[in-house]
């Protein structure tokens, strides 16, 4: 039995003694147990590890600045690493003038976008703007204020009261599938004037993989504009090429007020995050407002070596090209399994594939999961949908393989009459 004395989220903590793995080793996209054995990584760690495991040029880096620096604050003082790398996201972000705010979790980027709204729109003096507008199955974050932004019960059990906000239902957007007036609707012109911020995730994760269309992503843009709503694009999940550009929202042409970001910005190697805050945003700050927001090691050198390697290791592999190919290359595969009774939706974009199964049968999505992890694959289902989010260097064999895993998973779990066939 595991002895493991950690405290697991979001696992069940009582069967993780049969089902946890011991991950010793990563190499690309593969990674190893502790007896040997050998998993495509399907979800890339926690969906971060965009560049692959084992990355030498990363580690180096890190080890250097750890030699020459490893660790001062940034409350009033500077140090190298956070600086250049603010100046790499902001020349690689649709922002064209801005700065970072920094952080260590996806979590703690929206919580800092979130109090930046309100205080910004209190300092301008709309004193009245302290909601937000998301979507139904968006999903920010888990601490009180981005777990607000969710309207997903199951995440939200237990935990509220949540600051108030307001959602539009995201099967509405996906694929330019609703009006978007119509979706607004139930939100009155008088309460419209308390929303401080609309988040949105290009593609929606934890919620479901919807990718938005353009046509609503501009909507929402001008809706926002024309309300006097900061516009955050969350791209926690689908920043640093994992849709097939360096950001998400690129595929819709518009420039966000915010970003968020995390995962990918150093695919796992180091914890952080960030806000990109665009420059009219920052304004009353750099006339002398101060933000009384922060987090001791934000902005942490170590953490922001890795990250500028990591970019760089973006840029120089051309691996954003390789995210839409092999992403493209995935959808074909999986176009096999149309038809199938066990699967209702295959959905995504890039590198960011959801597989919606049927809940025809109870807790499909984590016996599919078991099941593939038998066979040499890791992914980890949300309920009934199926998560692939390899490493972005994935080649076209490591993308037959999963495919042929997961055909054969899903076909092991079909049943007739509540009995396997």
């Amino acid at each position: 039995m595991n002895s493991s004395k950690v405290f697991h989220p979001y696992t069940d903590n009582s069967t993780f003694a049969d089902e946890g793995l011991l991950i010793v080793e990563g190499k690309g996209y593969h990674v190893f147990d502790e007896k040997g054995r050998k998993y495509i990584d399907g979800i890339s760690g926690l969906w971060n590890v965009n560049v692959g495991h084992g990355r030498e040029r990363i580690a180096k880096a890190i080890h250097d600045q750890l030699k020459r620096l490893e660790f001062f604050p940034v409350f009033g003082f500077r140090n190298k690493p956070s600086e250049e790398l603010a100046d790499l996201l902001i020349e690689i972000s649709p922002l064209s003038e801005g700065v970072v705010f920094y952080s260590h979790s996806g979590t703690e980027a929206n919580e800092t976008a979130i109090k930046l709204a309100r205080l910004y729109h209190q300092l301008k003096g709309n004193q009245g703007k302290n909601r937000t507008l998301s979507l139904s199955r968006g999903w920010h974050g888990c601490s009180l204020g981005s777990l607000g932004l969710t309207e997903m019960e199951g995440e939200k059990k237990g935990f509220g009261p949540f600051p108030e906000g307001y959602y539009m239902e995201t099967r509405g957007l996906y694929n330019g599938g609703a009006n978007l007036d119509d979706l607004l609707c139930k939100i009155s012109p008088k309460d419209i004037r308390t929303i401080a911020a609309l988040f949105i995730e290009p593609v929606v994760g934890a919620g479901g993989f919807y990718p938005i269309s353009k046509e609503h992503m501009i909507s929402l843009k001008r809706f926002c504009e024309e309300n006097g709503i900061l516009f955050v694009a969350d791209e926690v999940a689908t920043g640093f090429g994992r849709t097939g550009t360096m950001f998400g929202i690129e595929f819709s042409e518009i420039v966000p007020d915010m970003i968020t970001i995390a995962k990918g910005v150093t695919s796992g190697y180091q914890p952080l995050s960030g806000t990109l805050i665009a420059k009219h945003i920052f304004e009353p700050f750099s006339a002398g407002v101060i933000f009384n927001h922060g987090y001791t090691t934000q902005g942490h050198p170590v953490c922001c070596a890795a990250a500028i390697e990591n970019i760089k290791i973006i840029q120089e592999e051309h691996i954003l090209e390789n995210s839409k190919e092999m992403g493209r290359y995935l959808m074909q595969r999986l176009c096999g399994l149309h038809g199938n009774p066990m699967v209702k939706d295959i959905r995504g974009r890039g590198l960011m594939i959801g597989i919606e199964l049927t809940n025809q049968v109870s807790e499909l999505g984590h016996q599919v999961s078991l099941e593939a992890r038998r066979r040499g694959l890791i992914i980890r289902n949300l309920d009934n949908l199926i998560p692939l989010m390899p490493p972005l260097t994935i080649d076209k064999e490591g993308i037959d393989q999963l495919a042929d895993i997961l055909f054969n998973s899903i076909g092991h779990m079909q049943r007739d009459g509540g009995e396997e066939i």
